[in-house]
């Protein structure tokens, strides 16, 4: 919330969520069912943006075989259209930026972009 405030953004705008919907300890031992939910609530709450926090966020969200999709790259900072619809932008792991402070500027170099495209949008 905080981060989101700090870029002038809304966060009532804001939807967020996990990528593996199960209380597993390790991602990669969750139920493809679980991980499907993801494409599910795509679906539902539509997006203008999708923010994919680290390297494996990224691996799970290219392998969901959303309709018109594109592959997302591993680019810091730089939007992406991932599908007609959805933009995406890729950042850093939130969770390993916050003890370094190298990492940290990286994180927060990247999600700035966030708030630049939010200004960018027409007003409602």
């Amino acid at each position: 919330m905080k981060s989101l405030k700090r870029l002038s953004i809304d966060p009532l705008a804001v939807y967020g969520t996990l990528c593996v919907k199960c209380p597993v300890p390790d991602p990669a031992l969750a139920d493809p069912a679980c991980v499907a939910r993801l494409t599910e609530e795509l679906a539902i709450v539509q997006p203008k943006i999708l923010v994919v926090m680290g390297s494996d966020s990224l691996a799970v969200i290219n392998e969901l075989g959303i309709p018109l999709s594109r592959e997302l790259v591993p680019a810091p900072g730089e939007l992406q259209q991932f599908t007609p619809a959805i933009e995406a932008l890729f950042v850093p792991n939130i969770d390993e930026a916050l003890d370094e402070e190298h990492a940290k500027r990286e994180f927060w170099t990247a999600f700035r972009v966030l708030g630049q495209w939010w200004s960018d949008l027409p007003p409602y």
